[in-house]
């Protein structure tokens, strides 16, 4: 019997998906490349990390639309159905993660020795507490939107791709989870006070104050959470005119608020009781949590340049590229 060419390449050819985290665990190289400066080595930690962010909205997202149309669906490159292509990506995810904590670590270790210092509030210097715990209160306080959920407040529905903190709390009646979403109108880190680039996460900043929010209970455990979304819309392939598009566009970004959650990132470990309690309300499996001690958003790294002096600037980045004009050309002659 002849084999037709999807039965004939498989054995021989890679699950696309699989492919592509190889590609991005490529990016991530590049970040535990010693000759790359370091500032540049965080930039691709970051890129790694919004690349990652991307695949899950997108690629995996689809595999959750396929499974839910046709679960028996064959991949012609590999004949894995939608939930065992899943199952392989979550399996291959995990070790980057442990990959990129482990790479941001060394990264921030060989920063400091620049003067440039990632910190935890316990890090702080006593004037540097006493300056975050200020800037709390006059400026991160106010914007604050604390929600209890328990039997009388339903589960708010959160957005993807925010920061939140959430915790777990006691009281004499009953257990309720607490959230304060990390407002959008917040910068991602505060920098402090001093000759050094010294700074703290805001959500860092959030977490540790979140006590004093929810002072009438008491505190079993809290970390920092991200849910990623399926953000798989496209729209129809129908023609409309301009002002139908920039509505049929309002519409999708408003669907992709509301679709299922596909990856779940912890900044702390839980407990399995909370860990439970998180599958539940995200209606995900414990596969889809990935615990990273390494920040859940890095897109400050491409702020850090403006806070470093420009002699270490020099060895921190690549040399500006400049480019040659052609020789072809005259310099001071119109190119028409």
């Amino acid at each position: 019997m002849t084999k037709t060419n999807a039965e004939a390449t498989l054995g021989f050819t890679q699950n696309r998906e699989l492919s592509w985290l190889k590609f991005n665990d490529r990016v991530l190289s590049e970040a535990a490349d010693e000759t790359v400066p370091l500032l540049e080595r965080l930039k691709f930690i970051s890129i790694f990390t919004s690349n990652l962010d991307e695949f899950f909205m997108i690629r995996v997202g689809s595999l959750f639309d396929v499974m839910a149309v046709n679960s028996e669906a064959l991949d012609n490159k590999t004949g894995m159905k939608p939930l065992e292509q899943l199952e392989a990506i979550y399996k291959a995810v995990r070790p980057l993660y442990s990959k990129r904590e482990q790479i941001f670590n060394n990264v921030e270790t060989d920063l400091r020795t620049h003067g440039i210092y990632y910190l935890t509030y316990k890090e702080l210097e006593k004037t540097e507490q006493k300056f975050v715990k200020h800037y709390y209160r006059d400026e991160i306080l106010p914007i604050l939107s604390p929600q209890i959920v328990d039997p009388h407040h339903p589960f708010p529905h959160l957005q993807s791709k925010v920061i939140h903190a959430g915790a777990r709390l006691g009281s004499k009646e009953r257990e309720v989870f607490g959230i304060i979403p990390v407002p959008a109108g917040l910068p991602d880190v505060l920098y402090l006070p001093g000759n050094e680039t010294r700074y703290i996460s805001m959500a860092e900043i959030i977490l540790t104050f979140m006590d004093e929010l929810f002072a009438m209970y008491t505190l079993e455990e809290k970390t920092l959470f991200c849910i990623t979304r399926n953000a798989d819309i496209a729209p129809d392939d129908d023609a409309f005119d301009e002002s139908d598009f920039r509505n049929k566009m309002k519409k999708l970004l408003h669907q992709r608020r509301h679709l299922a959650v596909v990856r779940l990132e912890l900044s702390h470990e839980v407990s399995e009781e909370f860990t439970a309690y998180l599958c539940d309300r995200f209606h995900i499996e414990k596969l889809q949590i990935f615990t990273t001690c390494a920040p859940l958003k890095l897109g400050y790294a491409y702020g850090l340049e403006k806070k470093v002096n420009a002699t270490a600037l020099k060895s921190l980045t690549y040399e500006p590229h400049i480019p040659q004009f052609p020789r072809e050309l005259q310099p001071q002659a119109a190119i028409m």
